[in-house]
């Protein structure tokens, strides 16, 4: 299940760049790189690397992105030279490592794709390592142990999507920000980046099917910050980032860091001078992040969940605690005087970077956008785009929990969660998909809520978009990922709208707002029709939930 065993469904649906079909052993691939898929994590969206020259497979990491060939079943890295080297598991350590000829016992002869994955014996499962600032890739083959990192080291489990080399990594880099290195050091306070003061954000915890889905950040008063629902908040915070990339609470001017000691994310009204790691702060994607990581867990402490980070390979986050949490922090930007009202929201990216694309895509959908100086939003009432002295409203933007296929010609096939999204209907075949969002508690301020299309744009992965190219959204009740299936899915209810996916425009996209509930939906092609997307969130793509103040 690569959805659910993300830590944010958000995410992302592959597309098949590579071949729609398992790849037949005497054939030879594409040349393909490959990208790690694990959402709210250090390693989504990281390309594997040769990072240095070492015959170790990195994850991420400056050096050159690895380009892969299969032949015959067996998996090769090929460098800009031309040179060629195997690639293969190491049977004691389970390491996938390369060289220029296969050792004696090396696991290396079922390598194959299958739906866009790279699968080792018909199984996806590759973890990465800790490993000097950085991960490492590892492979769970024939019943390795769960101690594949070494004893009381984490590693993560990863989607292995395979990507044209050719025609897909400069998308993918422009999809995400690339973390380079795990490590931070031990004090940040001294060097400026000089760049403009962001707006003022809100932010929440991200863990889809977790205690702290959607649990906003706030202070004790006493220097501590915590992840809390609004039955236990003292005081939500609303943060700014200052032109020193440190990040700050609005109207304080308070600043936030981590505790090099303890990894206990902490604020006061002067930057301690050592000891701290800050000025680094950014919003990348839709995340806030530190040193280009986004590494929050949250520590349950009786009702309540402290805000911790990680850093380096320090993974024994929450000494004396219960198991921690981790959690993409997703931000929001806010009307200073709005503030404590959406500090429970989720989160829509549009940082000063990104603002504009994202505006584009969502005007595309036919939503009429309005903007003012400070931030990009969304509202139900002007018909085109104006501009404005005042503070804008709050946009939350959600990205799907559950994308399920369910296919006519395998009725009892269950396809579990995918990063895909296909809809289809030719000579009575039909394929519907299911769309799961979880919607936060907003009763006090968000007031509309609508579902928007965002077509793929040239940098989003490749699609198909044929025939009417429109497709009919239907409520439906009770999506069980473990059982849908063609002859076992929800009843199909009330009818919602029609979308035409080459334009976004959207007849019926309004819904009520269902706050803290579950809104799910299944996509229907209207008429003969085939769409395909691949989900991201920058650039935006696909089906989405918006709620607008």
């Amino acid at each position: 299940m690569r959805f659910s065993s993300s830590l944010f469904g958000l995410l992302s649906l592959a597309v098949a760049s590579v071949s729609a079909l398992p790849l037949h052993r005497r054939e030879t691939s594409p040349k393909f790189g490959v990208m790690t898929l694990r959402s709210a994590s250090p390693i989504h969206f990281l390309l594997l690397t040769t990072k240095n020259s070492d015959g170790s497979i990195y994850v991420g990491g400056s050096g050159d992105d690895a380009t892969f060939q299969i032949e015959d079943g067996v998996l090769k890295t090929i460098f800009g030279s031309g040179l060629e080297s195997f690639v293969y598991i190491d049977p004691k350590t389970y390491e996938v490592k390369y060289r220029a000829s296969l050792p004696e016992g090396a696991l290396s002869k079922t390598w194959d794709i299958a739906d866009s994955y790279l699968e080792f014996d018909g199984e996806e499962n590759a973890i990465a390592c800790p490993s000097d600032g950085g991960y490492k890739l590892y492979w769970a083959a024939k019943g390795s142990n769960a101690n594949i990192c070494g004893v009381g080291v984490t590693g993560l489990g990863a989607g292995t999507m395979a990507i044209n080399a050719v025609s897909s990594s400069a998308a993918v880099e422009s999809s995400t920000a690339v973390a380079t290195s795990t490590s931070l050091p031990a004090t940040t306070t001294s060097a400026a980046v000089s760049r403009p003061a962001s707006d003022p954000f809100s932010v929440v915890s991200v863990h889809s099917g977790s205690e702290i889905q959607y649990l906003g950040l706030a202070s004790d008063g006493k220097g501590n910050l915590y992840f809390s629902s609004p039955s236990y908040v003292t005081h939500y915070v609303t943060n700014y980032i200052d032109g020193n990339g440190d990040l700050r609470i609005y109207g304080t001017d308070d600043y936030v860091y981590v505790n090099n000691t303890n990894g206990k994310l902490e604020y006061a009204a002067s930057l301690p001078t050592s000891g701290v790691t800050s000025r680094t702060w950014s919003l990348q994607g839709s995340s806030l992040q530190l040193n280009q990581l986004s590494s929050a867990v949250a520590c349950k402490v009786d009702d309540l969940y402290e805000a911790y980070w990680v850093l380096g390979s320090n993974f024994d986050i929450c000494p004396g605690h219960t198991e921690g949490i981790g959690a993409d922090l997703y931000y929001t930007y806010v009307s200073p005087t709005s503030s404590a009202a959406v500090a429970s929201a989720t989160a829509v990216s549009s940082s000063s970077s990104s603002s504009a694309s994202s505006s584009a895509a969502i005007t595309s959908t036919a939503a009429p956008v309005t903007t003012s100086s400070t931030s990009t939003t969304k509202t139900t009432s002007a018909a085109t785009s104006t501009k404005s002295s005042a503070p804008a409203a709050t946009v939350s933007l959600l990205p799907p929990n559950l994308l399920i296929p369910a296919k006519e010609a395998t009725p009892d096939q269950v396809y579990g969660a995918q990063y895909t999204g296909l809809v289809t209907s030719a000579k009575d075949i039909e394929v519907s998909t299911f769309v799961s969002f979880d919607i936060p508690e907003l009763k006090d301020s968000a007031k509309t809520c609508e579902l928007i299309w965002t077509p793929p744009s040239a940098a989003s992965f490749p699609s198909v978009i044929t025939g009417t190219k429109k497709v009919d959204v239907y409520a439906v009740e009770g999506i069980n990922e473990s059982t849908l299936s063609w002859s076992d899915k929800p009843t199909r209810g009330k009818f919602i709208g029609t979308f035409d996916a080459s334009t976004g425009a959207f007849n019926g996209s309004t819904v009520s707002c269902e706050f803290g509930e579950k809104q799910q939906f299944e996509l229907v092609a209207h008429g003969e029709s085939e769409v395909s997307w691949f989900q991201t969130f920058e650039p935006l793509t696909g089906f989405n939930y918006v709620l607008l103040a």
